[in-house]
């Protein structure tokens, strides 16, 4: 039994593989994500108002049950993307782009 235990030791492959790049936390840019976060909210509150006002001015559409989903979606990427520049870490991060995929798809 213990020259099988010292045989599986002895033909064991180890693979070591060192990343030479930066973690994601460390190249996350937190300028121009500053500015990507104001832009979502600009955006929604924009967003916001002329859907409030289509409300008001055409009240028999069928389009504004819902008028306020995209600009609520374009003010939670703004306000992500401020929460992951306070406490920076990976799911932050990946929340944030996640966000901003979705609100360039549905604001587009």
């Amino acid at each position: 039994m213990e020259e099988t235990d010292s045989k599986t030791d002895e033909n064991s492959v180890y693979i070591v593989i060192k990343n030479a790049t930066k973690p994601s936390i460390q190249r996350y840019k937190t300028r121009s994500i500053k500015c990507m976060s104001i832009v979502h909210l600009i955006c929604g509150a924009v967003t916001f108002w002329l859907d409030l006002a289509k409300i008001f001015i055409i009240a028999d559409s069928d389009e504004n049950a819902l008028a306020g989903f995209c600009s609520s979606l374009f003010i939670i990427t703004g306000i992500v993307g401020f929460i992951s520049l306070k406490a920076t870490n990976k799911c932050k991060i990946s929340a944030f782009l996640v966000l901003s995929i979705l609100s360039s798809i549905f604001g587009g």
